[in-house]
């Protein structure tokens, strides 16, 4: 699995974009946190989770809405009431964001909940 907060899923896709040979073989899934691929990875056949908060002032619900069709159509996602962008990382809040509604600690909650859940359900098929 790959995984990366904003820039950094950015990356992840770009990978596989990159390496699509990869996928189903070596990398079963990308997680995007804060993130959307910047070019299309609709095609590949990959399970994709995207996290993601309400108070988002760097990367806001509606961008992640617009750019729904350039994520593998497996996609789960999951919006996390209250969260920001800062609270991806412990990294103080960043420029342009938005006060989070919620404490850090629970977003990363929610977060590992989530990436948990998910990895549990694509790690036990054989």
């Amino acid at each position: 699995f790959l995984a990366g907060h904003s820039l950094g899923g950015v990356a992840a896709s770009e990978f596989l974009v990159k390496h699509p040979e990869l996928v189903g073989i070596k990398v079963k899934g990308i997680i995007f946190l804060a993130s959307y691929p910047a070019r299309d990875i609709s095609y590949l056949p990959i399970k994709s989770l995207c996290i993601y908060g309400s108070e988002d002032g760097i990367l806001s619900p509606k961008t992640i809405k617009e750019k729904k069709a350039l994520f593998p159509s497996s996609t789960e996602y999951v919006e996390i009431l209250g969260g920001n962008h800062s609270q991806f990382g412990s990294y103080g809040l960043q420029k342009g964001d938005k006060e989070a509604k919620i404490s850090a600690h629970e977003q990363i909650s929610i977060v590992v909940k989530a990436i948990k859940e998910f990895l549990e359900k694509y790690t036990s098929q054989r």
